[in-house]
């Protein structure tokens, strides 16, 4: 599948794209992340945008992983052509997905940032949010995987924790790594 994305997408790898990629398992709040994230940028008037790689896979009655890869390559298109954008992705990558990703979305530059938080702090919160009771068995499992089924350490670019402090204080620990307001103010 990757070199189907790598020939689909190979047209669109100028671009002036910077790409956040907040990779972690289930339940440390990724997704949270992203919107407050973006919520600075918005304050200081940078074009963002988020795409939430679970809403890619879902297809009734089954996620699919193939045709979430095959919609993001897809629509990338879109954010090459509104020219200087930042563009985050929240997601889980196993080993072996990131260079799906990477095949899917070719940026300027992009940058993963692991988000992490106790995985007894992950369980609780999915035990509160997800009410299906296979799939809290699948979440959790995903969270007891992590250690072996992660992106490779030489992948990662820096490492957020997100616990026990506010979102939008890890946000800009977030920004401040990524330099992205600093840009913005000179």
């Amino acid at each position: 599948m990757a070199t189907w994305l790598a020939v689909y997408t190979k047209r669109y790898t100028m671009n002036n794209i910077d790409l956040l990629i907040l990779d972690g398992p289930p339940a440390v709040g990724k997704s949270s992340l992203a919107k407050a994230v973006a919520s600075d940028l918005q304050r200081h008037e940078l074009q963002h945008a988020i795409i939430e790689m679970d809403e890619l896979a879902q297809i009734y009655p089954h996620s699919l992983l193939g045709i979430m890869y095959k919609n993001l390559a897809s629509i990338w298109p879109n954010y090459v052509a509104l020219g200087d954008i930042k563009v985050i992705i929240p997601t889980y990558m196993q080993r072996g997905e990131r260079e799906i990703i990477m095949d899917a979305t070719p940026a300027m530059r992009t940058t993963i940032c692991e988000v992490v938080a106790p995985a007894s702090e992950s369980r609780q919160r999915i035990a509160l949010r997800v009410q299906d009771e296979a799939v809290q068995q699948t979440l959790t499992a995903y969270v007891d995987g992590y250690p072996t089924n992660r992106t490779s350490e030489e992948h990662v670019d820096f490492t957020v924790l997100n616990f026990d402090r506010p979102i939008e204080e890890v946000a800009q620990e977030v920004l401040k790594k990524l330099g992205w307001l600093t840009l913005a103010s000179s």
